[in-house]
């Protein structure tokens, strides 16, 4: 199915559950390489959190999804990063204490990037940069 579409938008929700599914039916595989074929990926939250290298801090947040098991917390490793949405702590699930607390808890790891509901991350290319949105846009 992928195939036939232009672009793929993967929202929010809970990392784990999205991981262990995509895994579950083999669409973790297909997802990268597709994407890797040049496939434009938008991903928000969740969705986000799995192009990186591990979703713990997904965990951290919002604790684990009953019934869900992982193996291991890797994402899909198509960003080397580990990215901590909502990191300004605007969201009601996700208050500034809980922001600073899992960051805490990360707090060393290797690429651990705090991204805000007001920022995305742009690949192009391997490349990774950090955009702003403005609300003349």
């Amino acid at each position: 199915m992928l195939d036939t579409v232009n672009a793929i938008y993967v929202s929010g929700g809970m990392a784990d559950y999205l991981m262990a599914t995509l895994r579950r039916v083999g669409a973790d595989t297909v997802l990268i390489e597709r994407i890797r074929a040049g496939l434009p990926y938008m991903g928000a939250s969740a969705g986000a959190m799995i192009m990186g290298k591990n979703i713990e801090p997904a965990i951290a947040l919002d604790g684990h999804t009953e019934g869900v098991s992982l193996d291991n917390c890797k994402g899909l490793s198509l960003v080397d990063a580990v990215i901590l949405p909502h990191a300004d702590g605007l969201l009601p699930p996700y208050p500034p204490e809980t922001i600073t607390a899992v960051a805490h808890q990360f707090e060393g790891t290797p690429g651990l990037m705090m991204l805000a509901d007001t920022e995305a991350l742009l690949v192009v290319d391997g490349n990774i940069r950090c955009v702003e949105s403005s609300e003349n846009e």
